[in-house]
């Protein structure tokens, strides 16, 4: 019995030793209070997470009943307090919508890939840094995809029945993003949102204060534990065996 509680000690001390959990920051920015764009009210979040080699993002269009698409997202800017400025969009997801003015409703598609790309050096006055556009951005759907506030849509006016700009979608709109380099000790900051189907009509983002995640185990420490723990039940089901093989002897 006492070589068993040591084994399996050591199985557990080896875990715990060879894990490395992976840690991650969450930094939230949103539009400040009566924030406008192109003389239109706006409200947006933007939450970013960190951790190694990846940047996962929502956005999120927070303005509900907007009026005029020129309040949809259409871009974001960041920095990265780490310097990096170059990365990849792996993946992208958010749900269609489409709506009509005359019946003031929004009729849900399904879910697809956003369409949008990430500009790598991208440079905005005196920063440079990492954009993730659906206007004016080659290769983008855009002028689909924009990212609408929740309904009713009671107050939309036609600009929202204009053919080329459907369908939208609503959020929360998710992105990852391949950025070497990046740890879960990277900030993200100027971040900067951009409204409507014209390029440039921009609205910096308050906040940005990281908050710790909780470590998550990586897989192959959940394996090394979940091996160890079975090669010990195998080695209890046969010290049993043993044992009643001898009694009947």
């Amino acid at each position: 019995m006492k070589r068993l509680l040591v084994t399996i000690g050591v199985v557990i001390g080896t875990v715990v030793a060879g894990a490395s959990p992976a840690r991650a920051a969450s930094i939230t920015f949103t539009t400040a209070p009566g924030a406008m764009a192109g003389g239109q009210p706006v409200s947006a979040s933007a939450e970013f997470m960190t951790s190694p080699g990846v940047i996962n993002l929502t956005l999120t269009n927070l303005l509900a009943n907007p009026t005029d698409i020129g309040q949809d997202i259409s871009d974001l800017f960041f920095t990265i307090s780490t310097g990096q400025t170059s990365g990849t969009l792996t993946s992208s997801s958010g749900q269609e919508i489409t709506i009509n003015t005359a019946t003031d409703t929004g009729t849900l598609g399904g879910f697809a890939s956003t369409g949008w790309v990430l500009q790598s050096n991208f440079s905005l006055g005196p920063l440079t840094g990492l954009h993730v556009c659906v206007i004016g951005c080659p290769g983008s759907v855009g002028p689909t995809h924009t990212i609408v506030g929740p309904g009713p849509y009671t107050n939309a006016n036609a600009s929202f029945n204009a053919g080329p700009h459907d369908p939208e979608l609503t959020g929360p709109v998710t992105f990852s993003f391949s950025v070497p380099g990046v740890t879960s000790a990277s900030i993200i900051s100027n971040a900067v949102f951009s409204f409507g189907t014209t390029a440039g009509v921009n609205v910096t983002g308050t906040g940005g204060t990281p908050r710790d995640v909780n470590p998550v185990p990586e897989p192959a420490s959940m394996m090394l534990l979940g091996s160890g723990l079975a090669a010990i039940s195998v080695s209890i089901r046969r010290r049993k065996k043993s044992r009643r093989d001898a009694n009947h002897a």
